[in-house]
């Protein structure tokens, strides 16, 4: 399950968050045992998410989330979490006290923020006073992420949309900003193919969004789903170069051919003429690719994961595959619902796929973390600086936003 998903699910949680340009982040695991989330130095190469590339932090950071620590839909548990990892007993403040001295000595700050979803009609929960208590010794800024899972999660929507149109400027400038040092290999070039990648998951991204505001979720969805593929893509280039930007070609080759040949079969199913002077153009062609890339082989996009380490984004490409690009069965459940009552059943058949405002949120999350792996994964190769810091400050945003994967 991805942490997009499990924000359905998962009700609430804590981020704990240490920031400054002076910040050792192996000061701070020093004195809480717990291992963060994300650790780096400013200007340290950090691997940006398990299923992304790698940035250079723009500031020192050590960062923890509870989501996975904490198997509870109770704020309060994540809270004492929490304090108990900052006191382990009730008097003990040496942790606190240690924290503190490090915070002066690095010119930095500190920063909690309460993440809960609820049901409609479900009352909010309170931060405790023992909580703001224990954090006020610290300094700690506390913030408060609290929200409906209904229509009411517009605003969350919204707050979406608008994190995602400024990804998109950032893309698009990566683009514009990125220095190619071109050689024989042309547009073979692997920082030229990555570059073209990025430009053909900006598009996916930007049709993706209107289709998700407009609730045309099955949609946008195979849009998505297209830009995790570009992603595995992205990464095998980033890993392989131009050993597998050649390995792109001959999947070119292989469809060809296979293209040609089924064409040559239904020209003489249907009785076409194979003596035709197209007919003989296209046998020149299918011998030209059958001599000259006689070993042109497609590729498989799960190979292409189980090689570069992304078993998830793959998993997020079949699972979107299903539910939105291939006709299953669950793709056409979409169109379907229905209601029982006084002993009657009714089956309704909608022209529009059913969606629900959890859904359009999910669907804009997965787009937005989409094209952030993949600016990330071509910024990784192009190495443009100013990207790399407003990539790294979107990253970052997107994590303490509750949308990490």
């Amino acid at each position: 399950m991805t942490k997009t998903d499990a924000q359905m699910d998962r009700k609430a949680f804590v981020t704990l968050r240490f920031a400054g340009d002076d910040l050792d982040p192996r000061e701070i695991s020093a004195i809480l045992p717990v291992e963060p989330t994300r650790a780096h130095r400013k200007g340290e190469e950090f691997v940006s998410g398990p299923h992304a590339g790698k940035l250079w932090g723009r500031t020192g950071i050590w960062f923890l989330a509870t989501d996975n620590l904490v198997p509870s839909d109770n704020l309060g548990d994540h809270l004492a979490f929490l304090r108990d990892l900052l006191y382990p007993e009730p008097t003990d403040a040496g942790r606190i006290t240690k924290l503190r001295d490090i915070l002066r000595r690095a010119h930095s700050h500190v920063h909690i923020t309460c993440f809960w979803r609820g049901d409609t009609g479900e009352t909010a929960p309170r931060i405790p006073g023992w909580f703001a208590a224990a954090s006020k010794r610290l300094a700690a800024d506390i913030e408060i992420d609290f929200a409906v899972q209904d229509r009411d999660r517009v605003p969350e929507t919204a707050k979406a949309v608008e994190y995602g149109q400024r990804l998109l400027n950032a893309a698009i400038d990566l683009v514009g900003d990125a220095k190619v040092e071109l050689d024989d290999q042309w547009a073979r070039h692997p920082q030229v193919v990555a570059l073209t990648i990025l430009c053909r998951s900006i598009c996916n991204f930007r049709a993706s969004l209107r289709l998700a505001q407009d609730e045309q979720v099955v949609e946008a969805r195979a849009l998505v789903r297209l830009m995790y593929e570009n992603v595995l893509w992205l990464n095998m280039v980033k890993l392989r170069g131009s050993q597998f930007v050649e390995e792109m070609r001959q999947d070119e080759f292989a469809n060809r051919k296979a293209l040609a040949q089924l064409t040559m079969r239904l020209t003489g199913r249907h009785g076409g003429d194979v003596n035709a002077p197209g007919a003989l153009k296209l046998r020149s062609i299918l011998k030209d690719l059958r001599t000259d890339h006689p070993e042109a082989k497609q590729l498989q996009a799960q190979a292409i994961a189980a090689d570069g380490e992304l078993e998830m984004i793959y998993f997020e490409y079949r699972r979107f595959s299903l539910d939105a690009v291939h006709c299953s069965v669950t793709a056409l459940g979409r169109h379907l619902s229905g209601k029982h009552s006084d002993g009657r059943s009714e089956l309704t058949l909608s022209v529009i796929a059913n969606a629900s405002p959890e859904e359009v949120l999910n669907t804009i999350m997965h787009a937005n973390h989409a094209l952030l792996c993949a600016a990330v994964g071509a910024n990784e190769l192009v190495r443009c600086e100013s990207s790399n810091t407003a990539l790294s400050g979107l990253w970052s945003e997107f994590e303490a936003s509750g949308w990490r994967q």
